[in-house]
């Protein structure tokens, strides 16, 4: 347990407790990537039906087509977020960047149970870089 006391004019605040960083969280997994680029190789790009929402579950990533009730659990990725109209082109755009895949792995990782991340947050950041690409980066 270090301490440290600073001393700011006539005031002085002392800090006790562990100053060490934290250990960074571990990187996402070989199987993560797996599925996410599974993912990826089964969407198609000619296909203009709009995209409602991403099912990610342990070991799948699957397309919603339809606003309907999901046979799977799992963390859903709203792809509908302030109006986007996202198409398999969008979300094939958006898994081009690094952070997004990320995120993506980061989620399937969290549905495994091998993951410290919060799996609805990073939906939730998902959802802002598809409504982003749809609405903005497509023109």
């Amino acid at each position: 347990m270090a301490k440290k006391t600073n001393k700011l004019n006539n005031i002085r605040i002392k800090f006790s407790g562990d100053l060490a960083p934290h250990a960074p969280p571990p990187p996402p997994s070989h199987e993560s990537n797996v599925i996410v680029a599974k993912f990826e190789a089964s969407l198609q790009t000619e296909r203009a039906t709009r995209i409602v929402s991403l099912i990610v579950t342990s070991n799948e990533i699957v397309p919603r087509y339809r606003r309907t009730g999901s046979a799977h659990g799992g963390t859903s990725v709203d792809a509908t977020f302030l109006g986007a109209h996202a198409t398999a082109k969008h979300v094939l755009a958006l898994l081009r960047e690094p952070h997004n895949r990320l995120s993506l792995r980061r989620i399937v990782d969290a549905e495994r149970g091998m993951s410290e991340y919060e799996p609805l947050s990073e939906a939730k950041m998902l959802a802002g870089a598809i409504y982003y690409h749809s609405t903005f980066a497509a023109r």
